[in-house]
Order: structure tokens, then sequence, then C-alpha cells
């Protein structure tokens, strides 16, 4: 420049600044040029520097998505709008579905899918991912080339106008574990509907709403709603049933255990009905559930009340009748009875007990064991269904006192070949009818004996009536003729010795007639027994006629205050004596009266003659009784003396010995009025 402006300046100067003036614009023109392709060029190499930037992170971003996709198991590919798998972005897994995962690239997705519907939902949506550009997700089950149905779930990203990016997330192991899991679940819903058996289920945290009734439940309960969903007690039933209800749900949260009851309420029917409810609370998906579980027991309820009536009025007839129950376990070898019906509660030695087979055959009494083994041998052989037998066994509360049982026997169970397993029973205590019939047949016994007797003895009353009637006639009519004044003294005697008898018989047939008819009345009065015992021993000794047999008096007390009937007392103790006169053929006779206790005398009359026998002194006291035919005599005299000393309030009997002689004796009381 420096040069051109020297020139300019030196010589040139004009030319140039002509020059300018006519080149001025294309000068300017060809500066800006340079200036321009410069730049250009410059932006060219800037450009060329990018370019190689941006391919070099092109690369690098490619490598990182192969790494990504080379990471995922399942296939990413491009899909085009004809439904054409294009290419498999990470070719390299070796299957997919059992396919390998090349041989995806060039099929249609229709291939994987059998059912049309399906086909074109698939279509459809691949359309409309192209349409608008937004992504789509869908569960897909398709069939691979093995005819195995598998589960994929598919996601579709816009691409570009002709593809579409495809992820295949295979999901066929969860999707047949959720199959599972749903058929399982309408198992058990089934299995629950079907059962006879009301069931809720309830949320704790959400305000005890229902989330859960089977088809009992609905049936049972009857709610006035048919949707149960967020519905509580108070919303599905009236205020009485749901403050029951809901009172049991509160137990079951404050105990955090389980509730068991019966609950009495109204149904749809407003009728009163016993359901047993049982409550359970479970934690469920990070919540707490009350299950409930509903039987309407009503029909069972009224039958087990009926049942109760039934077995108290059982019971009742039991304790009635005193009847033991029992049963007999032939395989376990045990026999149970209850003694509930014998004993009161609190007197019971035991309720049931338990016993061997040997057990019990040892309780019966010897004499009936033969019985007793005969019958268990036939119920063992199962030879007869049913029997009864009565024995002697042990009583249940002294094992040394044998009671009569009358004992009703059946098999209750027999197994597949009909031998007994089980035989029921029942024991009845008949001891006391045993004994009232041993009774009644001793009294038929004694009332035949007594009837026999009393034939026996109006047989017998006709001769001892005939015998001194015969003697007072004969001797009366001999008398009149008779004027020998010794003969007619001993036949007077005669007569009055035969008169004493047959008033003596005239008297007792009286004195028995008043006893039978309860007219037999005693006079007490006050008695001197000097006076008394003086009396009967001066008239004994005028009727003793054997010198070999001696009438004494023993000693007796002063008793001031005896109070008894005087003619009953001298009727008795004449009687000992003159029976004691009869059977004595030497020896002694004593008369006496002792103090015995504070308030009672005893009176015997004792003596030397034949004496009685064990079993005749049971007995001499009995009606119409006589153990020497050959003496006079009723058989009535000691009866009425018995009658007679019961009758003054005191007790009568006889000691005897067959070598040595009798007393007989009687106590009264000595200070009665």
């Amino acid at each position: 420049m420096k040069m051109i402006s020297q020139l300019l300046s030196d010589r040139h100067l004009n030319i140039a600044q002509e020059f300018y003036e006519v080149y001025r614009v294309s000068i300017f023109a060809f500066v800006a040029f340079v200036f321009a392709l410069v730049i250009i060029v410059c932006l060219y190499i800037y450009s060329l520097h990018r370019s190689r930037k941006y391919k070099e992170r092109e690369e690098e971003l490619l490598q990182f998505n192969n790494r990504i996709l080379k990471t995922l198991k399942e296939p990413v590919c491009f899909v085009g709008a004809d439904g054409i798998i294009q290419k498999i972005l990470n070719a390299e897994d070796p299957l997919f579905l059992g396919i390998p995962s090349r041989e995806l690239e060039g099929m249609s997705v229709k291939a994987f899918i059998s059912d049309e519907q399906e086909q074109e939902y698939q279509m459809q949506m691949i359309r409309d991912t192209f349409h608008t550009k937004e992504s789509h997700q869908a569960k897909v089950q398709i069939q691979s080339l093995f005819e195995e149905d598998y589960y994929v779930m598919v996601r579709m990203e816009y691409f570009d106008d002709k593809r579409i990016l495809c992820t295949l997330h295979n999901i066929t192991e969860l999707e047949r574990e959720r199959l599972r899991s749903e058929q399982l679940h309408q198992y058990f819903e089934s299995i629950l509907n079907n059962l006879p058996v009301a069931v809720t289920v309830k949320s704790v945290e959400n305000d005890l709403n229902y989330v859960f009734w089977n088809k009992k439940a609905y049936e049972m309960l009857r709610p006035d709603q048919n949707s149960i969903a967020r519905k509580n007690h108070f919303d599905l039933f009236d205020k009485e049933v749901a403050n029951q209800l809901n009172a049991q749900d509160e137990k079951v949260i404050k105990s955090k255990n389980t509730y068991a009851g019966v609950q009495k309420c109204h149904l749809h029917d407003k009728y009163d009905h016993f359901l047993q409810v049982n409550k359970v609370m479970l934690p469920y998906e990070n919540g707490n559930h009350i299950v409930s579980a509903i039987v309407d027991i009503t029909e069972i309820h009224e039958k087990r009340e009926q049942l109760a009536l039934l077995n108290y009025k059982y019971g009742l007839m039991i304790k009635a009748v005193k009847l033991i129950p029992w049963t007999y376990d032939i395989r376990a070898g045990r026999f149970e009875y209850d003694l509930s019906a014998v004993f009161p509660k609190n007197l019971q030695p035991y309720n049931v007990n338990t016993y061997s087979l040997d057990g019990i055959r040892s309780l019966v009494h010897p004499d009936d064991k033969q019985l007793t083994n005969r019958i268990i041998d036939e119920v063992m052989a199962g030879a007869t269904q049913r029997l009864e037998f009565e024995y002697r066994a042990v009583a249940y509360d002294d094992t040394d006192n044998y009671r009569w049982t009358k004992s009703f026997v059946t098999i209750g169970k027999r197994d597949e070949t009909g031998a007994p397993l089980l035989v029921v029973g029942a024991s009845l205590d008949i001891h006391e009818s045993k004994m009232m019939e041993q009774a009644l047949r001793e009294a038929k016994e004694k009332a035949e004996e007594a009837n026999r007797l009393k034939t026996s003895f109006l047989a017998n009353m006709s001769h001892e009536i005939r015998t001194p009637l015969n003697a007072i006639i004969g001797f009366s009519g001999i008398l009149a003729d008779t004027e020998d004044a010794t003969e007619r003294k001993e036949y007077i005697e005669i007569i009055e010795y035969n008169n004493g008898i047959l008033l003596q018989l005239i008297n007792d047939v009286l004195d028995l007639a008043k006893i039978e008819a309860g007219i037999f009345e005693c006079s007490f009065e006050k008695i001197d027994l000097n006076y008394l015992i003086e009396g009967i021993y001066q008239t004994a000794c005028l009727r003793m006629k054997n010198p070999l047999v001696q009438l004494i008096i023993d000693e007796y007390p002063t008793i001031d205050g005896l109070f008894s009937d005087y003619y009953r007392l001298t009727q008795v103790i004449t009687n000992f004596i003159n029976n004691a006169i009869k059977f004595t053929e030497q020896g002694e006779i004593h008369i006496g009266c002792k103090v015995q206790e504070e308030d009672k005398l005893y009176f015997y009359v004792k003596d030397t003659g034949c004496g009685l026998s064990a079993d005749q002194c049971e007995r001499v006291f009995d009606r119409f009784v006589k153990f020497h035919p050959f003496v006079q005599g009723t058989g009535l005299g000691l009866a009425i003396c018995q009658m007679i000393v019961e009758k003054l309030g005191g007790t009568i009997g006889v000691r005897s010995d067959k070598s040595v002689g009798s007393e007989f004796w009687f106590t009264i009381p000595y200070g009665l009025k």
C-alpha cells in the first residue's frame, strides 16, 4: 500500500484517482467477495469439524444405546405400519418365546396371535400409534411355534413415519401366576359361596366396612341393600341387630382374640333366631380384617332344648325308680355305671365308676354267681339280644351287705360279623320289694297257719268246752243222787274246777274278740304291789295239786305309785303261773318283781319245768299255738297276755332252756296315770 501510495503520490496520483472513481464499485465488490469467500472457507472448515464431532458423539450414543439394548432380555424392534417386524435391535439374544431372535425379522405380528379379534385389536393399536404419535401399551396372549401360549406386554412408541419402536416384555410367568391366583380365588370363593355357613369380611381400618359376603350370608341376613361395598352394620341392618354385631366386633378388636358365642336376634322373617357366631381378626395387606362365620342353629337349638327336656324327664324317671344305667365296652373291657339316681349329690360316693368284668362278677352273691355267669356268657357270645334277671349283689354303700337287684340287658352295638361290641343296661334296686314280697309271703304263710290253727282251735275248743261241760253235767247228776257227804264234797270240787276251766275258756274267747274288735280297754288305778302279789300267790296256792312242786315268792321292792290295771296284771301273772303249774312236774315256781331302770317294773314267773326250744320261744306268743296237744288249753292265753302288756305300755318275753326250765317276764311303767 505504501508503494501504491507513493506511486500515486508521485506520478500517478491523478490516474489512481480517476481509476478509483471509475472502478470504485467494482473494487468494493471484489473486496466483499474475497471477505465472503474467507468466511465461507472458515465456515466450511468449522462445519467439517462440527460434523466430525457430531459423528463421534452419534457413534458414542449409538454404542451406548447398543449397550443398553444388549442388557435388555426382551426384544426391542421396529415395526412397520403393516405389522411387519422390520428389525430386532438387540438380536444377540438367542431365543425369545422359543424362537431365535433373528428369525423374528420379517414376520407379522398376526402370526403370533390366533384370535382374529385380538389380531385386529393389535393392528388398530399400531395404526393409532402412527396416527397419534403417542405411546400405547397392551397385554397380548400369543402362541409360539411350539403351540405354547405366552403372555407379552407390548409397548409401542412412535419413531418416524415408517416405523414404531416396540418393546416386548415376557410376562408369561407373572400372568400364569395371576391366572392361578384368580383361579384359586374363584375356587375359594366358590367354596365359600357353597358353604352352609355365612361368611363375611370387614375392614377394621375402614370403619368396619364390609369387603366380602358369601352367598349364604346374603340368604341368611338379607341386608336392605344389594351392594355391601363401603357399608357397615348400621347401613345394612336395623339398629338392634347392628348394635349387637358391632359389640361383638369391638370385643374382637380390643382383645385381639377370637370371639365365639350364640346370638339371639331377629332376622328378615322377624322371628327369633339363634346364631352361632365365630369371629377372628386377621392381618391382610397392611391392615386388619375381621372374618365372621355365622351358622343359624335355631333348629339345632330347638332340638337341643327338646333333647334337654327329654333328658330331664328321663332323669326324673330314672331318679324316681332309682335306676342305675350302665354300659360295658367289650373291647376295652370297661364297665361304667352311674349312681346319681341312687345317691344325692352331697352324699354320692361317686357319680360314675368303672369296673372290669371280673370285678362285676366278684360283687355277686355266691348263691347267684352261677346264674349271672351264665347270663354274662350268653351276652358276650351275642346269643341273645335282650334279657332281664334278678340277683343279689354287694350294696353300693356297704360292702358287707347284699341287696336284691334286677338288671335289664341289651346289646347296643355289634361289629360286621355280628359279634357284640357294646352292652347297654340298667339295674334296679328291688331289695325293698323283695323284702316286702318275702314279708307278704311270710304273712300269707302265717295267715294260712293262723287259719289252720283257728280251725284246729275251733276243733280243740269244742273238745275243751265239752270236757268241762260233760264233767259238770255228769257230776251234777251224780251229786243229786249221792247222800255221802265226802263224795258230795269231792263231786262239788270237781264241778267247781270244771266251772273255772269253762269260765277261763269263755274269758279267753271274749278277750280275743274284744282285741280283734278294737274295744279292748284297760282301767288304770293305783295298785298296792304287795297286795297284788300276795293275792295272786294265795289264789295260785289253791291250784297247786302236785306236792312235788313248791310255789315261792321272791323278794320284791316296796313301790308307792304303781298305776296300772289291777285285773289285767293279775290276768297276765296268773296265766304265767297256770302254765308253770301245767308243765312243772317237780321243783319250784318263783314269783318275783324288781325295779328295772328308773320307771319300769320287771315281773317274772320262773319254773323248773320242761322248758322250750329256741324255735318254740319265737312262736310261743302267737295265737292258737299249742306245743303239747294233750295238755288242756286253747293256745290263746299267752297271745292275750302279750296284747295286754303292750296295751299297758310294756314289753313281754321268755327265756327258756330245755334242761332247766322257763322264765316268762314282762315290764310295765309304774309311774303312768
